[in-house]
């Protein structure tokens, strides 16, 4: 017999992480994995720090550590081709960003925004940069996952059996609005999904984590239908149906699960909302219902967009600056829940022209890697990815999944995979570029800008972090609304 126990199962979870990754590089994933696992999981329990506040200051922190570790640990430098005007086009959208920062209306504000991206981009180049991730990072989404549907599917079981009517509005820990958590799932679904796929795909995968993988992905489709989030539905399925264009019959497996997540989600919702509900006599849980009648999203989203065109009209050239849609107070919203119009709107239309550029750029060579893939296995991974990244992209036109905290952490952790595995089929480790003194220096010293930018940004935000409960008590009195307004903190105007 083997070996059984804590011990077998230490010896089991060890296979998943591949015997050269560095453990210098493994330890600089750790502030990423326990961020997205734990985070909406503490802040409940916090108090008077609310699940959004917990969530960014928790954000801080992490990109303080991913700053940090990308100046002290050498930099791998895998070789992707790609196309040559990427390093003149990302400059450019630096020195567009930099200008609209410092001729914004409050310019501490404006930077204080570049000082969070620049964070998200240090979670972005620390994944990107550590060698062979697929495993350990499917197993880090896969648990934190898995995780979350279980601590809610406990919560609705207890109360249920409780004599309880469970209030889906109020049923998401960790999220000050359940659509915080619908933002998440656009980028975990496809992740989770893709992980189950390549379990079922591979006999070599270890049992817990096919298990993981199912309750996660299944779990996930029954919490988004008990949320109705409409923006990672729509996500979700035209990121499918780009995929099985671009791939055809290699995107079959992927697809296949999907669907199968999709109805095995459809089933276990009935049951938890439903099925429970009657066989132990209590209504049905309550319709969720957290900022009015859904008839009148759409209205205000018009609205929400309306204003930001006025906006791009006042100020094309370099935008009013970033952050500043939440310094002009509507009381409905302080981003126009779009991405696309936000930056138009806060960094100037060249600006939104160079990134889409730069996506669109992304976007072809991902496609491409992934047709030159040869390995069944790297090219279900990289298709994987590539639906998570289409659906973020989607749900960013309605929503504000590039603003919250814990939404931003994950699409941060997405992309710094997507890039990994991009590097992965360009050139492998054995065949790195030399990592002259030279290139060294050059690495380092962004690096340690992007270091001394999120050290600012603890500065600046300290005073206000310290006291928080009477801050945002003091926001709200200056601008008063019927519900909070996240942007930086959970009441955002400025």
């Amino acid at each position: 017999m083997g070996p059984s126990g804590p011990s077998s199962l230490l010896v089991r979870m060890a296979h998943v992480l591949p015997s050269d990754l560095a453990p210098a590089y493994l330890w600089a994933l750790l502030p990423a994995g326990l961020y997205i696992t734990f985070v909406p999981l503490l802040s409940d329990n916090l108090g008077h720090i609310g699940g959004h506040d917990l969530a960014r200051l928790a954000e801080i922190l992490l990109g303080i550590v991913c700053a940090l570790v990308l100046v002290v640990l050498p930099r791998r430098r895998f070789v992707v081709p790609g196309s040559a005007a990427q390093p003149a086009l990302i400059g450019a959208l630096l020195v567009l960003a930099l200008a609209s920062a410092a001729l914004a209306a409050q310019p501490r504000m404006a930077f204080r925004e570049l000082a969070v991206l620049t964070g998200l981009i240090a979670v972005v180049l620390v994944i990107a940069e550590t060698p062979r991730i697929d495993r350990v990072a499917r197993t880090v989404v896969c648990f934190a996952s898995a995780l979350y549907v279980c601590v809610i599917t406990l919560i609705i079981i207890a109360a249920t059996i409780a004599g309880q009517e469970v209030n889906r509005a109020e049923l998401f820990v960790g999220y000050d609005n359940y659509r915080f958590y619908n933002h998440v799932q656009t980028a975990a679904l496809p992740l989770t999904v893709m992980s189950a796929a390549l379990a079922s795909f591979s006999a070599g995968n270890a049992r817990w984590m096919k298990i993981a993988a199912w309750v996660a992905s299944a779990g996930g489709f029954a919490m988004l239908y008990a949320t109705m989030g409409r923006g990672t539905l729509v996500g979700i399925a035209v990121a499918a149906i780009v995929v099985t264009i671009a791939f055809r019959s290699a995107a079959l497996p992927l697809m296949r699960t999907l669907a199968i997540a999709a109805v095995a989600g459809a089933v276990y919702f009935v049951f938890l909302f439903f099925v429970l509900p009657l066989m132990v006599g209590v209504a049905p849980a309550a319709h969720a219902d957290f900022y009015g009648a859904r008839e009148g999203s759409a209205q205000v989203r018009l609205m929400l967009w309306g204003i930001a065109l006025e906006h791009v009209r006042s100020a094309p050239w370099l935008g009013i600056g970033p952050m500043h849609y939440a310094h002009y107070p509507t009381g409905d919203a302080s981003h126009p829940h779009n991405i696309y119009l936000q930056i138009a709107a806060e960094f100037g239309i060249p600006a939104l022209l160079l990134m889409l550029t730069l996506t669109v750029i992304a976007a072809r060579r991902f496609s491409t890697l992934i047709r030159a893939c040869r390995d069944p296995e790297q090219r279900l991974c990289g298709m994987g990815l590539y639906l998570a990244c289409i659906a973020v992209a989607i749900d960013g036109l309605f929503s504000g999944n590039f603003v919250m905290p814990v939404s931003q952490v994950w699409i941060a952790f997405t992309l710094g995979w997507s890039l990994a595995w991009m590097r992965g089929q360009g050139v492998s480790s054995s065949k790195q570029a030399p990592n002259t003194a030279g290139a060294s220096m050059r690495w380092r010293l962004p690096m340690a800008v992007m270091l001394a930018l999120q050290l600012w940004l603890v500065v600046d935000v300290w005073p206000e972090a310290i006291r928080l409960e009477p801050y945002l008590h003091d926001a709200m009195n200056r601008f008063p609304s019927p519900t909070m307004n996240p942007r930086f903190w959970s009441h955002g105007w400025f």
